[in-house]
């Protein structure tokens, strides 16, 4: 799998990083990533398991080849970018050909060995703006020959990209409703039957609690609102989807809402909503047993069947609130929305 790394803050450890001069790119075994660097940029290519080369390649202006920018010298074929055929990582040849780069004449300082050691580093230092391409070569085990493994790219910027804005995405229809939900706040709204919910992540990294009940018999005194097991009865899932299995049902088998568009797609029903204790004890769990993801800016959609609903937001330091109902952004970046 070839990549081209995108510049700016990024996750460390499945969080947004406190420093964000720092940034980390996984290279996947028998693969390449590519990260554009600065002048005065630190890049420490890491070794998780121990014993794996790392090919890298870097390119100056124009293209040509420039390994004395990080210090390096350039003594050995790029074999992975050689390997590469086209249609191979999606377009990973054009983007390189636009660089000025041949793979298959390509050269590369090759890293490390059989013998390295677990979590082991190299440590480089960018001279001038260059393009570095860090691959990750291995053999065939039919052959007797040690398989590729990952290797991990971490940059310490010396000037730090902004964090560039992010389009939320376009409402399904002009809204009846635009409400902004702050930090550590609640707000309940009516919604009438066939009517669309969008709940948007606008920052990135929101829990929210999502409440519904049906109006009907709230006035009359009865409270019916989305039933979690009810819901995973029914629809045999964790949490509904959009398709077949995408309604939230409350205590009396009826549906209240149904999820049409999901960009988010990972969602908890399984425990209470926000409260300061289950949080500590949950994020404490978590925080050991937990690891990174990966996902794209998305956006999602619910239709309302019959409702009064409330969004429930938690405040920024408590990420991972529990919910009865909860969509719960565990993305990169912002924009993320259930419809």
């Amino acid at each position: 799998m070839s990549t081209f790394a995108q510049s700016g803050p990024t996750l460390v450890a499945g969080l947004l990083p406190r420093d964000r001069a720092r940034e980390r790119y996984p290279v996947a075994p028998g693969g390449a990533t590519v990260v554009e660097l600065e002048g005065d940029d630190r890049v420490r290519v890491l070794d998780p398991g121990g014993g794996q080369v790392a090919e890298l390649t870097a390119l100056g202006a124009g293209g040509r080849e420039d390994p004395r920018a990080l210090g390096l010298r350039a003594d050995a074929p790029a074999s992975v970018l050689a390997g590469l055929r086209p249609g191979d990582g999606g377009g990973f040849l054009a983007a390189l050909a636009r660089r000025g780069l041949d793979p298959h004449d390509a050269r590369a300082a090759r890293l490390g060995g059989a013998d390295g050691a677990p979590g082991g580093a190299h440590e480089l230092l960018a001279q001038r703006a260059v393009t570095l391409i860090v691959a990750s070569p291995g053999g065939r085990v039919v052959d007797g020959e040690l398989p590729a493994s990952e290797l991990v790219v971490e940059v310490h910027r010396a000037n730090p990209c902004p964090r560039a804005p992010v389009d939320l995405p376009a409402p399904l229809a002009e809204p009846r409703l635009d409400l902004h939900i702050d930090a550590a706040t609640a707000r309940s709204y009516e919604v009438r039957a066939g009517e669309y919910i969008q709940v948007i992540d606008v920052a990135g990294k929101q829990c929210s609690d999502f409440l519904a009940f049906h109006a009907r018999k709230l006035a009359a005194g009865h409270e019916r609102g989305l039933d979690a097991t009810v819901t995973r009865t029914l629809m045999g899932r964790a949490f509904p989807a959009p398709g077949l299995q995408g309604k939230f049902y409350d205590q009396d088998l009826e549906p209240l809402v149904e999820v049409v568009r999901d960009t988010v797609g990972r969602h908890d029903t399984f425990v209470l909503a926000f409260a300061r204790h289950a949080i500590t004890r949950i994020s404490a769990t978590r925080a050991t047993s937990t690891a990174p993801t990966t996902s794209t800016v998305p956006s999602s959609a619910l239709r309302s069947r019959r409702a009064v609903a409330g969004r429930r937001s938690t405040s920024s330091t408590t990420r991972r609130s529990a919910a009865i109902i909860s969509w719960s952004p565990t993305s990169r970046g912002p924009g993320r929305a259930t419809t």
